[in-house]
């Protein structure tokens, strides 16, 4: 008696709570291939030509066509980047005079500016994650990128595995995509005037850039976008499913 009441508690148990399927966690190196480049403090000017043309060569000539384009668009960047007068940043000049130096890093602004400049979307990932730290939409047809900033302090370059699939759950006009991008930006920096101008995207000038790096895109055409042509100019996909 006491056996067969053993047997059918066993039974219930099976029927609530029935195998199934184990959720598999998907990592940023079986989605991508990472792309090494060479950590010498020009990574970000380096990945975002190795991702958009194969080659980095000409890194130090991006630098300052990016340096040239914040400036002629001072309007829109001066208040976004972070002054570090330990270094001898004290205002908007010295800022662009420190980042047209070889060698030294660049940052999120940096990458928004050639991502305007040179028309491409991105996404950068966490070290050795999926999670998302920075990604900017501008329009679905452009190039997309690829980065990771790994340990906080390095930009590598990612290719896709394979093409990734689209799926839609949410969508966001790019304004608000960009808008949360400024608003990032702003958090680290100390806020002391409460006056501040607000400024569009559509300020910015269309600055080209020099001949050389036109040259170079002539020569080798980036990858096309991820993103579908048939999604609605301003509608962006914030969702990626790569099952």
């Amino acid at each position: 008696m006491g056996n067969k009441r053993k047997a059918e508690v066993l039974v219930n148990k099976d029927e609530i709570k029935p195998k199934g399927k184990k959720l598999k966690i998907r990592r940023l190196l079986d989605v991508y291939e990472r792309i090494a480049i060479e950590g010498d403090g020009n990574c970000l000017f380096r990945a975002i030509l190795h991702s958009l043309y194969g080659k980095d060569e000409d890194h130090y000539q991006l630098r300052l066509d990016i340096c040239k384009f914040m400036q002629n668009n001072a309007s829109f960047f001066r208040s976004l980047v972070e002054f570090d007068p330990e270094i001898g940043v004290n205002n908007w000049d010295s800022y662009i005079k420190f980042k047209k130096q070889d060698k030294v890093w660049g940052d999120a602004c940096e990458l928004w500016a050639a991502s305007e400049m040179l028309q491409f979307n991105y996404i950068v990932y966490k070290s050795n994650s999926m999670e998302i730290t920075d990604q900017r939409f501008s329009e679905p047809s452009l190039p997309m990128i690829y980065l990771e900033y790994y340990n906080r302090n390095h930009y590598n370059s990612l290719r896709p595995k394979e093409q990734p699939k689209i799926l839609v759950t949410l969508k966001r006009k790019c304004e608000d995509i960009n808008d949360d991008f400024l608003n990032v930006i702003k958090k680290e920096k100390e806020n002391k005037n409460n006056e501040k101008e607000t400024h569009s995207e559509l300020d910015i000038l269309q600055v080209k850039p020099s001949k050389k790096l036109m040259r170079l895109s002539q020569e080798v055409k980036p990858e096309p976008s991820a993103l579908k042509d048939e999604l609605q100019k301003g509608i962006i996909v914030i969702d990626y499913n790569f099952s």
